[in-house]
């Protein structure tokens, strides 16, 4: 049935619904994701190093923290690889130094699944636990160093900062491979 001066109605079976999100919009998003990406990475001299301490004795979590603060760092602390995992997904890190034995997910699990989605950041493995030879297939299993406990701040002090300069060098080479 029409009215008089009206068009006809075409029926539902012939109207595409509209997506979501058009090429462009989807484009965008994605560019301003690498923009932002590359901004949080870009150094203006101001911007302080990242540092995520992740060990289930809340005592190292908090001395750490301190003492790395006085160093110049911005430093956070996870209570077990949940938590850190948790973390790194929604901020980044320059460099993370992790403990091994913690309730929920243990060290070299965290370890693992940081090597699938944040594969960039370099992570210090420590352990009370393990001997240095035990310690050393953390770093077979990517990690980049492993430290004894009791610390020896000196030390950690000189990995946290190979790792991040070992940091610098990864971002360097995706830098690199983004520009061939």
């Amino acid at each position: 049935m029409m009215l008089a001066g009206s068009q006809p109605v075409s029926s539902r079976a012939n109207v595409r619904p509209k997506p979501k999100y058009n090429h462009i919009s989807l484009f965008l998003y994605v560019l301003l994701s690498i923009f932002v990406h590359l901004i949080e990475h870009m150094d203006f001299g101001m911007k302080k190093k990242r540092i995520l301490i992740v060990d289930d004795e809340r005592s190292i979590v908090n001395s750490l923290k301190e003492l790395l603060e006085l160093e110049g760092y911005e430093v956070d602390g996870a209570g077990d690889g949940v938590e850190c995992i948790y973390k790194v997904k929604r901020q980044a890190y320059d460099t993370i130094v992790m403990g091994y034995k913690m309730p929920k997910l243990n060290g070299a699990r965290t370890l693992e699944r940081l090597n699938i989605f944040a594969p960039l950041i370099p992570v210090i493995m420590t352990s009370s636990i393990l001997s240095r030879e035990e310690g050393k297939e953390f770093v077979d299993m990517g990690a980049l160093s492993h430290v004894q406990k009791p610390f020896d701040m000196a030390t950690l002090l000189d990995e946290i900062e190979n790792a991040l300069e070992e940091y610098e060098r990864r971002l360097g080479l995706l830098g690199d491979n983004e520009k061939m």
